[in-house]
């Protein structure tokens, strides 16, 4: 299996085509397009905040947080010298998710042929799952790319084992350990992968990679051990996991913003999956593409039975999380399934998956994904005055109002001891973690009312006076 998975390449494989590079810049164009109008929600502007501590302090703060340095690092460096407006912070996961683009056509051709290679390049160029989180800047775009290269590179490893591509396996490894955590979940399907083959000296190789990249994790051990601790203790478990892995293949294939209800993807995704199945056990692993599509389904199927069978099952988080990781290898599957059809059957399939993104895209520019606090503070800020009160129902939520309403903010009072109120009072609301009923009541008590609410997307404003 894993011999046909790292093959040779074919001579009619090689040289230069000039339409992927119009495909990745169009990718380019279009996740640019968008990047700039959203809002920065509440997680991406706390990572901006993060970045503006020097290094001693960023990592200070990161031994509190869940997540490793990298992306962190990076996108320091990178609104040091492009600077802090939202196309600017999101042009860089923009770039990571391009790339994407990149390696998932390389990856595709390598084990398929080049036709499998272009579908896979359009379906990732134009995937509205793939330019949803390929814009947001958090470390989603990264850990997609880093997750892609290391596919391909174990494919180059299985293909002509050396120690130099073993190397170069280990420190893609590396690097996604310290992007995301759960790209443990990509050396565990790896694992399943090289195992299941017969090349001895490819699996010597690839357990030294995958060692090295532990071993190279070691100055972040003590920083590891506290995120552990709060992982574990503050990720919930519920009977919703299954739905979220269930409704996965519809989402990735027909992403959309809101158009398109829950029930509909885990109708979809669950079709999808069943018919997926019925069809692999009637042709009992003969069907065309058999040999390359059993090591992709290795890289999707093992991290989702590892976390449906752990301790993290529950997390609708961690469910996106690992989606994001499996997006490049589900593409190149869907891009394998598709070119083995025939012509005509394929062109109606490739049209209607990008002709639903295209769509999904067009209705994406031009509504808010998450929050809008950049419509809430223009519509509302220019009405607060200096001597006003803030009033946050979470720490958090702080971070993106003050984000878009810059310097000179009233300062904030903390809901659960409100003494010395301001004659005025506004209360922003988005994450609630207060019970905001109590609130109300202490405020009625100082002699402040409510007189006018502002509702925005995901966000409510209320001004209480005397």
């Amino acid at each position: 299996m894993t011999e046909n998975m790292g093959g040779p390449l074919a001579p009619d494989h090689c040289g230069f085509e000039p339409w992927p590079a119009i495909c990745l810049l169009g990718a380019l164009a279009a996740r640019l397009a968008i990047a700039g109008n959203q809002s920065l929600w509440l997680d991406e502007a706390l990572t901006e905040r993060l970045l503006r501590h020097s290094l001693p302090g960023l990592f200070a703060q990161l031994s509190g947080d869940v997540h490793p340095p990298l992306f962190y690092l990076v996108a320091k460096g990178w609104a040091e010298l492009f600077g802090r407006s939202e196309l600017a912070l999101r042009s860089l996961p923009a770039l990571f998710d391009t790339a994407t683009c990149l390696v998932v056509w390389i990856w595709a051709t390598a084990i398929a042929g080049r036709r499998t290679g272009r579908i896979a390049l359009v379906l990732a160029a134009t995937s509205m799952f793939q330019i949803y989180y390929g814009i947001e800047f958090r470390q989603y775009a990264l850990l997609g790319l880093l997750a892609a290269v290391a596919h391909l590179s174990l494919v180059r490893l299985l293909q002509v084992p050396t120690p130099g591509r073993a190397v170069t396996l280990g420190v893609v490894y590396a690097m996604a350990l310290y992007t995301q955590y759960v790209a443990v979940l990509v050396l565990a399907a790896h694992a399943a992968i090289v195992v299941s083959g017969r090349d001895r000296r490819a699996r010597s190789l690839w357990l030294a990679a995958a060692a090295g990249s532990v071993i190279a994790l070691a100055p972040w051990w003590p920083y590891l051990s506290r995120h552990i601790q709060i992982i574990t203790a503050s990720v919930p478990v519920h009977s919703g996991a299954l739905v979220d892995y269930l409704q996965a293949p519809a989402r990735l294939l027909f992403y959309s913003t809101g158009a398109i209800p829950r029930w509909a993807y885990t109708a979809a995704g669950g079709a999808l999956l069943a018919g997926l199945v019925l069809w692999r056990v009637r042709t009992r692993g003969r069907s065309p593409g058999s040999d390359v599509l059993l090591p992709l389904e290795l890289i999707c199927l093992v991290p989702v039975g590892i976390l449906l069978l752990g301790s993290l099952a529950g997390s609708g988080a961690m469910a996106w999380k690992l989606l994001v990781i499996l997006s490049p290898a589900l593409l190149v599957y869907v891009a394998v399934l598709v070119s083995h059809l025939p012509p005509a059957l394929a062109t109606i399939a490739i049209g209607t998956i990008v002709t639903v993104n295209i769509a999904s895209y067009v209705h994406s520019a031009g509504t808010v994904h998450k929050e809008d606090w950049r419509g809430a503070v223009q519509a509302v800020g220019p009405k607060i005055a200096a001597t006003d009160g803030l009033m946050f129902d979470s720490p958090y939520v702080e971070t993106p109002f003050r984000y878009y309403f810059g310097d000179g903010a009233p300062a904030a009072i903390d809901p659960r001891r409100p003494n010395r109120l301001p004659d005025r009072l506004w209360a922003v609301r988005s994450h609630s973690r207060y019970d905001w009923h109590n609130v109300g009541r202490r405020l009625h008590a100082n002699g402040l009312t409510s007189r006018k609410l502002w509702k925005f997307y995901k966000i409510e404003i209320e001004l209480f006076a005397r």
